[in-house]
């Protein structure tokens, strides 16, 4: 392998964790908080709070309509019932609070800045792994060099298609 691919491969590594990073960074409190409540806007995204809650009004009172144990409800339909309960506007509000509390000192991208941002970070890798290639072509005279894992295959074969 030559300074240049490595160096090159270090480029990358660099490039993919800056995407990574960037996929996983916080959205912004208004984008969180209107996420969850739009739970509410999906009439089947409730559906099992709704039969939960149904459930627990039509039982007669002389029972518990669910115990603890293997007849209990499932989780995400007690979380649905809780959103149904507590309504829109306040699941909305602590939503907005403690997404505000967790962001901390990190800065939230929005959509668009996270897709704007991806976008460059993609074009840019396309480029190095272009360059990689190149380079790969150029030093095989010399020996073969494994191509990484990770190597998209439609830019090693368009750079066959160029250079060779």
């Amino acid at each position: 392998m030559t300074p240049a691919i490595e160096k090159l491969r270090e480029s990358l590594d660099a490039k993919l964790s800056e995407i990574a990073d960037i996929g996983e960074s916080m959205r912004s409190v208004d984008e969180g908080a209107a996420t969850i409540a739009g739970l509410f806007d999906s009439p089947d995204a409730l559906a099992g709070g709704r039969a939960l809650l149904e459930g627990v009004l039509a039982s007669d009172g002389g029972e518990q309509p669910f115990a603890i144990g293997p007849s209990w409800p499932d989780p995400t339909a007690i979380t649905q019932a809780l959103f149904l309960l507590l309504g829109r506007d306040h699941v909305e509000k602590q939503a907005r609070a403690l997404l505000t509390a967790r962001m901390g000192s990190h800065t939230p991208l929005s959509a668009g800045e996270r897709s704007a941002q991806l976008a460059k970070l993609r074009r840019e890798l396309r480029e190095l792994e272009v360059r990689e290639e190149r380079e790969i072509l150029k030093a095989e005279g010399n020996g073969f060099i494994p191509r990484r894992a990770e190597a998209d295959a439609k830019v090693i074969l368009g750079v066959w298609a160029t250079d060779l």
